[in-house]
């Protein structure tokens, strides 16, 4: 019995490890990626602003060199939404702890049927106090009868 506590308990605590670690990991993902895409946008935010502002004379100067700055950088932000979550999942090695949970959990599943039915501890006991404690039961439920019947 202590044995399989013992390795219950190990699986569990795996099992507790990786959900952690995958759930920080995956926060961690997304903030970095939110970052990182907002300040792509940001700057090219920026430089559209500056190339509407420079846009004054011809259309081939400082105002479509900004722009078309403006657009790498918005395309730098979209092709950061789609690479880096990639990225920082193989940074973070959520994969194998995505794996790890799942493995934890499929451990903690066959532990548990193989467990054999527990028995109360109690159910002799309660077995032999039983004919004992309907008779009680039994006389209070007459005596309360007699006592409350003249009023009914």
């Amino acid at each position: 019995m202590q044995r399989w506590l013992l390795r219950y308990a190990r699986l569990w605590l795996n099992a507790a490890e990786a959900r952690a670690e995958l759930v920080v990991g995956r926060w961690a993902v997304r903030l970095l990626v939110g970052l990182a895409v907002g300040v792509a946008v940001g700057v090219a935010l920026l430089l559209a602003t500056a190339a509407f502002v420079a846009w004054k004379g011809p259309l081939w100067g400082w105002s479509f060199t900004l722009g078309l700055v403006a657009a790498v950088w918005l395309l730098v932000g979209v092709g950061t939404a789609y690479v880096l979550p990639r990225v920082l999942y193989r940074a973070f090695r959520l994969e194998e702890a995505a794996y790890r949970l799942r493995l934890a959990r499929a451990g903690l599943r066959l532990l548990e049927e193989k467990l054999p039915p527990t028995e109360a501890p109690l159910a002799p006991l309660w077995q032999a106090a039983w004919p004992w404690l309907a008779k009680l039961l039994q006389r209070l439920l007459r005596s309360l009868i007699k006592k409350w019947l003249p009023f009914l």
